[in-house]
């Protein structure tokens, strides 16, 4: 239906400039000059699409990605906030001194009640088309489903050493990619939202970590 509308656009627009050189043969009579200046109009057309599709089509895709990451942003701090800041309290609960991950049964159960509670808006940010130009977070919103498969997968189960070992692997997965993340949209947050900066969840996180590299 769209290409039809262009189709009949085009024709419309091909009638007017026919008609318009008819009318300046009828009036002027001078089909010699009408002629050059139709073919000086075609020798100018490369350029015009120069300007008109490469230039301009590059600056409307530059502002369109800027627009979809701005609205990627969005989706991020909804993530951060609802999902990952709790979540990073748990893991940060499991760090030991040498900021090694090690297993607790009860911190990895909030982590799973936690992640199963809000699997519906992990895969519902994760559906978003706004996030193919944020490849890292989706990589990270892949970490956060298969460790939630994980864990789900041996609930009523007793858990094995080697089960334990995979399980913090995929956890230090999510919590390296969380940083990553996390200092991507703080760096965001305080070039294009100075105000809000100062007073986020980012300071109970570096506050936790310095805690425990200080031993206490």
């Amino acid at each position: 239906m769209k290409s039809k509308k262009i189709f009949w656009q085009i024709l419309i627009l091909i009638f007017i400039s026919i008609g318009i050189y008819g009318a300046q043969l009828f009036v002027f009579h001078d089909a010699k000059n009408t002629f050059f200046y139709i073919f000086q109009d075609m020798a100018f057309l490369p350029i015009s699409i120069i300007v008109t599709i490469l230039l301009v089509g590059a600056l409307l895709e530059k502002q369109s990605k800027s627009e979809r990451i701005e609205k990627s942003r969005i989706l991020t701090s909804s993530f951060f906030s609802i999902i990952g800041n709790p979540m990073m309290g748990h893991l940060c609960n499991l760090l030991d001194k040498d900021m090694h991950l090690s297993w607790n049964q009860e911190e990895m159960d909030k982590i799973r009640q936690l992640l199963d509670d809000n699997t519906e808006i992990i895969l519902t940010i994760a559906s978003n088309p706004h996030l193919l130009d944020h490849e890292i977070f989706t990589d990270l919103l892949w970490a956060v489903l298969h460790l939630r498969e994980e864990l789900y997968s041996r609930v009523g189960l007793q858990v094995s050493q080697a089960d334990c070992q995979h399980i913090l692997m995929d956890s230090k997965r999510v919590f390296d990619l969380y940083l990553e993340n996390w200092g991507q949209y703080c760096e965001y947050v305080r070039k294009e939202y100075p105000y809000y900066y100062s007073g986020m969840a980012f300071n109970e996180l570096r506050k936790r970590i310095e805690a425990i590299e200080d031993g206490k």
